[in-house]
């Protein structure tokens, strides 16, 4: 029995430890993210690693993730990374069998030094067009979503549709940061590296 609840101990603090290194902000009824304890930034630590290659790093993931990275990318003196990238789905509301299907732009921040990378809290732009859908003329689908208002309502609501829609926000920003971090790579990136 002892032995069973040790095993039981090591799996859950590897299972924390894998779940430390990913970075995840939290949507607030403002519209805003923060880190689960409250701050508007990360910091991950890359034990070895000068602040050059990890660098490199995340730029390099950035020209794997994005379609056009020149126009996603902005660089700052070989110290800051920042991307500016729209999501074509960031957000829905359905209404009486009417849906409308809401895009966007969001911003990711990267800052650099020796062991560490420091993600400033990403954010969305705050009005998100309609770029799809069906039946979208009718009463409930607006033409615009408003984050601010979108966000009020699926944070303090308690239904479990808001809450995947509160998660679903939340995966649109810190999906893309824990891939440009190196902690999520898809398998495109393999096949990219057996052409």
């Amino acid at each position: 029995m002892k032995k069973l609840f040790l095993f039981v101990m090591l799996l859950i603090c590897l299972g924390v430890q894998a779940q430390e290194k990913k970075v995840n902000f939290k949507l607030q009824p403002t519209g805003a993210f923060l880190t689960e304890d409250g701050k508007e930034f990360a910091v991950v630590e890359f034990e070895g690693k000068s602040s050059s290659e990890l660098y490199s790093m995340v730029k390099s993931y950035a020209m794997l993730l994005y379609n056009d990275p020149d126009k996603v990318i902005s660089e700052s003196g070989g110290n800051m990374i920042s991307m500016y990238a729209y999501c074509e789905e960031m957000c829905v509301v359905s209404s009486m069998g009417a849906k409308g299907i809401y895009g966007g732009h969001y911003k990711l921040m990267f800052r650099f030094k020796d062991g560490r990378i420091r993600v400033d809290a990403p954010s969305i732009d705050e009005e998100l067009p309609m770029n799809g859908g069906f039946m979208t003329g009718t009463i409930g689908i607006p033409s615009r979503v408003f984050l601010s208002d979108y966000a009020k309502k699926v944070c303090n609501g308690n239904s479990k549709k808001n809450k995947e829609k509160k998660e679903y926000l939340e995966s649109v920003v810190n999906n893309p940061i824990n891939y440009l971090l190196g902690f999520s790579q898809s398998n495109k990136q393999k096949e990219d590296e057996n052409w």
